[in-house]
């Protein structure tokens, strides 16, 4: 399988449904963290092999349907993966607790604010977010969670960003969107901007979501991605994980996969109490980027 899709791969964009992105040459002279269209697929063979955490492919790249295509892959990318018994009960509720320690507050927008613009509470997220800080990040539980992530993936923690945790209840979604760097970003991160250092560090190639507690039947809080028609339901310890972005080539960087725009679904209003947390879904994101940070 992994040989096809890269004979796909070798394509380039125009038999793919994507949207290519070419993040400056200037970065070239780091290690990025998929630097052949070879290491973003072995991610995803590696994520299957670990058989101890309950591998279940939700989506795969397709062959393509087109008669020009002559059975080459359309999009070499889009995977999403769970690994159903990722983190322990004791290691969710001690992530949980390091969240509520730091303290959530409103999703702010961040990527397409103009510099010198302050941040603003987002239109599109409702919900809280909280930052795993340098005291959450020394926890047992962070640490254990955070290496394994990087085992299971093949990428190291250098490329991680701080995990960021969040909480929706009941009302609360997060409306469609991509995780990566949209056009505008990529051509911003070689300038001085309030956001460059962060975009300097290229795609967020990878998403690995972390749900932290369950909920119950027909709560809703789904993480769909519509353009797949597929979506995951929270479990506490399950690890979802896709790729944003696929690497073209050495010499051309990552390239941004817009089938990947997903959702986090509403938590239902009027749910029931449901066990320790009620009706309020818990979750962390560590996103993988394209170089390391310096």
């Amino acid at each position: 399988m992994l040989d096809d899709l890269l004979e796909g791969m070798s394509q380039g964009c125009r038999w793919a449904s994507l949207q290519c992105v070419v993040v400056a040459a200037a970065f070239r002279n780091v290690t990025p963290a998929w630097p052949t269209p070879h290491a973003s697929l072995a991610t995803f063979e590696r994520l299957l092999s670990h058989r101890a955490y309950g591998p279940r492919v939700v989506a795969a790249p397709r062959p393509c349907d087109r008669g020009n295509c002559a059975g080459r892959v359309a999009n070499a990318s889009s995977w999403v993966v769970v690994l159903e018994d990722f983190a322990s009960e004791a290691e969710a509720r001690a992530l949980v607790d390091a969240a509520a320690s730091q303290g959530f507050a409103s999703a702010t927008t961040g990527f397409g604010r103009a510099a010198g613009e302050k941040a603003r509470v987002s239109a599109i997220r409702s919900g809280g977010v909280a930052w795993c800080g340098d005291a959450c990040a020394a926890s047992a539980a962070a640490r254990a969670v955070l290496a394994r992530v990087a085992a299971v993936t093949g990428v190291a923690e250098a490329y991680h960003e701080a995990a960021q945790f969040v909480r929706y209840e009941p009302g609360q979604r997060y409306a469609e969107h991509h995780d990566s760097l949209s056009p505008r970003g990529a051509a911003r991160a070689t300038r001085a901007s309030p956001l460059a250092k962060m975009e300097r560090l290229g795609h967020r190639v990878l998403t690995a979501f972390l749900y932290l507690n369950a909920l119950p039947p027909g709560a809703g809080g789904e993480t769909a991605f519509p353009r797949l028609g597929v979506s995951v339901t929270p479990a506490r310890g399950k690890l979802v994980v896709w790729a944003n972005a696929w690497a073209a080539d050495e010499a051309n960087g990552a390239v941004r996969d817009t089938l990947m725009f997903h959702e986090a679904k509403r938590v239902a209003r009027g749910c029931a109490r449901h066990g320790r947390l009620g009706c309020t879904k818990y979750g962390a994101n560590v996103w993988v980027r394209e170089f390391p940070r310096r």
